[in-house]
């Protein structure tokens, strides 16, 4: 089995109310992420798995806070793939700049620089030939701009990467490709993947594990096998039956 990279212990995370009271987002979270392993975290609107993956990639609000469990990391940190990647790059910027400043306060000096940035968006699939890192973000397709923000959490050197509704907004194609980029991205440098997502389709062939989440709870776990075979709880099996019948964006080779 692989060795642990995070493990989270008894976790739960509360939001302020306008009325100075608490809500709780997530219960009692236990979960371990291994190295190498891509982690399907599937649920409906509100089951709490965007405030799990906060948690992980450590971007909780002001508004929430912690109140009981902890985060152990055996490793370097996590980098997030947002649903809207627009919202992480500043139209006062073109995209290189943002993966200069990343690499920069990583250490990476000189011609290293460009070296590294280049490597990055390349291993996002946008090769040198496409000048992508000239582009500013408004000229960038959906598609194009969510490779752009692969590429950017790749700058951060990560060993796990969130993807929090990564695909929701593209079209079939273009969600299967983000989808086979990284499968890929897994393969060629070992890293984890915690993929979070509302639609049980792209999930298939894709991760090896599938944790439905409910009420802010963890409530089912499968295997790939089982998953794909539909040896799942009655939570997972609702998701899959509240999908309407199309194209399955799988990850491809």
């Amino acid at each position: 089995m692989a060795d642990a990279i995070v493990r989270l212990a008894a976790v739960s995370v509360s939001y302020r109310a306008g009325s100075g009271g608490l809500i709780s987002a997530i219960r009692d979270i236990s979960l371990i992420v291994r190295s190498g392993e891509i982690t399907g975290l599937l649920g409906e609107s509100g089951s709490g798995k965007s405030t799990l993956g906060a948690v992980l990639a450590e971007t909780l609000p002001p508004s929430a806070r912690m109140t009981a469990g902890s985060v152990e990391w055996r490793c370097s940190r996590a980098a997030a793939i947002p649903q809207s990647p627009s919202a992480i790059f500043s139209p006062y910027l073109r995209c290189g700049a943002h993966l200069r400043d990343i690499l920069r306060a990583r250490g990476v000096a000189g011609a290293r620089v460009k070296t590294e940035m280049q490597r990055c968006l390349a291993a996002a699939g946008l090769p040198q030939e496409r000048r992508a890192d000239r582009a500013w973000p408004h000229e960038l397709s959906g598609g194009e701009l969510q490779r752009m923000a692969v590429a950017r959490a790749l700058a951060m050197q990560p060993a796990l990467l969130i993807a929090d509704e990564a695909a929701a907004a593209l079209d079939t194609i273009h969600a299967s490709a983000l989808i086979a980029r990284i499968a890929r991205l897994r393969s060629e440098l070992g890293l984890s993947v915690l993929w979070i997502t509302h639609d049980p389709r792209e999930l298939l062939g894709f991760a090896d594990r599938v944790l439905t989440m409910h009420g802010g709870r963890i409530g089912e776990e499968a295997s790939a096998s089982e998953f794909a075979r539909g040896e799942t709880g009655p939570i997972t099996r609702r998701l899959i039956a509240a999908i309407p019948q199309g194209p399955v964006a799988e990850a491809g080779p």
